[in-house]
């Protein structure tokens, strides 16, 4: 099933000083987890996904796509468009910013904690010897290749250095 969001007309009417609100996970993180990918999954806050691993699978996943569902994100949680939100409502990330101040064109160039979290194989990266997983050897193969994800950005000249790769779970 390919994951739909809802296509926001009202994101393209928002004018540069609009007030929005987002946060440097939605602009340039990523977070590769079993089901796909999101913006961010920051300690208990989990946001929803962008693409899922099937779409990275099937190779459906363009770069203007993941440009176009942050964006409809955005305006998910700026209250301008229905959308699915997960937690980032809540979430003490988020800002109030100008609209002519975010940009959804990168990936990473920022040392965020988990701005680059990668679990896209099991819960935990982890193998701590007294954990379930470790003791029943329960870990996935990986679900889809991060690489496939990280050349729609590179390939744009879109994938920037200086970042904080997390490889978690616990």
């Amino acid at each position: 099933m390919t994951h739909q969001h809802p296509i926001s007309k009202t994101i393209n009417d928002i004018k540069p000083d609009d007030p929005v609100k987002s946060c440097k996970y939605i602009e340039m993180g990523s977070c590769f987890a079993l089901a796909g990918v999101r913006c961010c999954v920051h300690g208990s806050i989990e946001s929803p996904l962008i693409v899922t691993a099937e779409e990275i699978r099937d190779n459906t996943v363009s770069y203007d796509l993941v440009v176009q569902r942050n964006q409809e994100l955005l305006a998910a949680i700026t209250g301008l468009a229905d959308g699915p939100t997960g937690e980032c409502k809540t979430c003490g990330n988020l800002v109030d910013k100008k609209y002519k101040d975010v940009n959804f064109e990168y990936m990473g160039g920022e040392p965020l904690p988990a701005g680059l979290n990668i679990q896209h194989y099991t819960e935990c990266n982890q193998r701590c010897t007294y954990c379930f997983y470790t003791q029943t050897n329960t870990f996935m193969k990986p679900q889809y290749s991060i690489i496939d994800y990280l050349d729609l950005f590179r390939k744009n000249g879109k994938l920037r250095g200086d970042n904080w790769i997390d490889f978690s779970g616990g």
